[in-house]
């Protein structure tokens, strides 16, 4: 979800649900994340939760700036696209990280928010870079002339024969979260289809 309210609500209301077809139980950590998230600190002091690991450096390198548009791209994001699937295998090692950060929280209270941000962000690389048998969604409608420069570029660049509608780029970031065998349930214009 590209607002961080509305995700805070669908976490609630999981939790929710959880709880009253089970009762009031811890929950396991749940798959669900805010895609519109950016860094708040600067590339520097990001990189800096890093320390020395140089495998660590890139992963949080590659997350600042895969999140660096978040509020305007959110699920656009696809970190499987450029090199490699530094997320598959690396969110695991980044996770250490980020909890010993965490960890911090009463020493430094921006060490403490960076860190906090860091492991949401790479949540949601992690979600957006998993495949899914089931996608149902009501994707955005923006033409290109309302779009603002970071969406019209990223479009541009990204999604060149569907740059036309925000809705038409949604609809080619789908199959790429579709799995093999998978499915899509979408309200869209009906502009895509020619």
């Amino acid at each position: 979800e590209l607002d961080e309210r509305c995700t805070q609500i669908a976490a609630f209301n999981v939790a929710l649900t959880a709880w009253k077809l089970a009762g009031y139980q811890a929950l396991p950590p749940l798959h669900v994340a805010c895609s519109g998230l950016m860094p708040s600190a600067t590339e520097a002091e990001w990189m800096a939760l890093a320390g020395d690991d140089e495998r660590v450096r890139n992963g949080m390198e590659r997350i600042y700036r895969l999140f660096q548009n978040a509020p305007v791209l959110g699920s656009l994001i696809n970190p499987r696209a450029g090199k490699g699937d530094m997320f598959e295998a690396a969110f695991h090692e980044l996770q250490p990280l980020l909890e010993k950060a965490l960890a911090q929280e009463a020493k430094d209270d921006t060490a403490h928010e960076m860190a906090v941000t860091a492991r949401g962000l790479a949540k949601a690389a992690e979600i957006l870079a998993s495949q899914f048998t089931i996608i149902a969604t009501n994707v955005p409608y923006l033409g290109r002339g309302k779009q603002d420069d970071v969406l019209m570029e990223y479009c541009e660049r990204v999604h060149p024969g569907s740059k036309a509608d925000l809705a038409t780029c949604f609809i080619e970031r789908i199959f790429h979260f579709s799995g093999s065998g998978g499915s899509a349930a979408l309200v869209t214009p009906q502009n895509w289809l020619s």
